[in-house]
C-alpha cells in the first residue's frame, strides 16, 4: 500500500473556494466560486452537550470560559452562530495551498483519496495570542464538517506557518471550503476576502460607533503602526514623519502626503501604513464630517537579531 499526494495552488487565497474532481488529477482549489460567509462565532458542543463558545485552541484541544477561565473542552462537534461584528484587525495569508492525499493499493492501483491537506502562512502587523483556525468544508452527499487547528501566537511581521492533514473518511469529489480566522474567540479580516467586503465591514462598524456621539474629534479605529523601514534597519536610526491626511465623514483616509520626514524612508513607511487606516470620523451636531489632520509618527529601530 502507497500513499500518494497530489498539490495543487490557490494563488488568489480566496476566503472561500470549492475544488473539482479532475479525474485521476485529484482535486483543484479555486478561490472566489463561492459568496462570502458572515462574520462568526464558532461553538463546540461539551460534555453536557451544550453548545459553548471557544475562546482558543491549543494541544488540538478548544478552550471554552467557565467561571471566568479558560478550560479544555472534550468535544469535536462544531457550529459557527452568526455574531454582528469582526474583531477589527487583519491577519495576511500567504502560500495558501490544498492538496489532496490518499491511499493506492499497489495491487490495483486504486487510489482512494480521503485526505486533504492543508497549508498556509499567517501574518499580522501586531503581536497577537491565541490566534486560531477554523476550515468550514462543505461536502455533497456528506454536509458540512468543521476542523479547528491552532495558531497561536503571532509575533508582529513574522509569517507563521501551518501545515495539517484533513481527514475527512469519506473520498473528496465536488465541495467547498471556507476558512474563519479567530482572535481570542473572535473572527477576524483576512487578506483572503476582497477589499471591498473589508472596506464595507468596516463602513459598518465605524457607523454603529458614532450613531450616538455628540462633538467628537477623529479617532483611530483599525489600523498598525508603520514598519521600521528594511533599507534604514542597518542604521539603528530613530526616526519622525508627518503625514497629513483628509478623513471621510466613513472614516476613511484620503490623499495622505508626508509634509515631513527625517529620512526618506521613514515618509514611505508611513503613508503605506495610514493608507490602510480607519478611523472614527469627526462628529459635529450629531453627523460624521470630513476633516483633515496632520499626525506625527516616530520611529524606534527593531532590536538586533538575537537581542532583547
Amino acid at each position: 500500500m502507497k500513499t500518494k499526494t497530489r498539490s495543487c495552488r490557490d494563488g488568489a487565497g480566496g476566503r472561500a473556494a470549492r475544488w473539482c474532481r479532475l479525474g485521476a488529477a485529484g482535486l483543484l482549489l479555486a478561490a472566489g466560486q463561492a459568496p462570502l460567509a458572515a462574520q462568526n462565532r464558532l461553538y463546540v458542543q461539551g460534555a453536557d452537550e451544550n453548545y459553548h463558545a471557544v475562546c482558543k485552541v491549543s494541544g488540538g484541544r478548544p478552550y471554552i470560559m467557565e467561571k471566568g477561565r479558560a478550560v479544555a473542552a472534550n468535544g469535536d462537534r462544531y457550529a459557527l452562530k452568526k455574531i454582528d461584528e469582526y474583531l477589527p484587525f487583519l491577519i495576511t495569508v500567504s502560500d495558501e495551498q490544498a492538496t489532496p492525499a490518499g491511499m493506492e493499493l499497489a495491487s490495483t492501483d486504486d487510489y482512494h483519496n480521503n485526505l486533504l491537506h492543508y497549508r498556509a502562512k499567517f501574518e499580522a502587523a501586531d503581536a497577537v495570542d491565541d490566534a486560531f483556525i477554523a476550515l468550514e468544508l462543505e461536502i455533497p452527499n456528506v454536509g458540512k464538517r468543521i476542523h479547528v487547528y491552532e495558531i497561536g501566537r503571532l509575533e508582529a511581521r513574522i509569517p507563521k506557518p501551518l501545515d495539517v492533514n484533513l481527514p475527512m473518511g469519506h473520498y473528496l469529489g465536488a465541495g467547498q471550503i471556507t476558512i474563519h480566522l479567530f482572535v481570542a474567540g473572535t473572527e477576524v479580516l483576512h487578506s483572503g476576502m476582497t477589499q471591498a467586503y473589508c472596506e464595507e465591514q468596516l463602513d459598518r462598524m465605524v457607523a454603529k460607533r458614532i450613531a450616538t456621539l455628540k462633538p467628537a474629534a477623529p479617532t483611530p479605529f483599525f489600523g498598525s503602526m508603520p514598519a521600521y523601514p528594511a533599507a534604514l534597519r542597518q542604521t539603528g536610526l530613530k526616526g519622525t514623519a508627518v503625514v497629513t491626511m483628509l478623513i471621510s465623514a466613513q472614516g476613511r483616509v484620503l490623499d495622505p502626503v508626508v509634509d515631513s520626514a527625517s529620512e526618506p524612508p521613514f515618509g514611505e513607511a508611513a503613508l503605506a501604513a495610514v493608507r490602510q487606516w480607519r478611523f472614527l470620523p469627526r462628529v459635529v451636531d450629531g453627523q460624521p464630517v470630513a476633516t483633515r489632520v496632520s499626525m506625527p509618527l516616530a520611529f524606534d529601530p527593531p532590536p538586533a537579531a538575537g537581542g532583547k
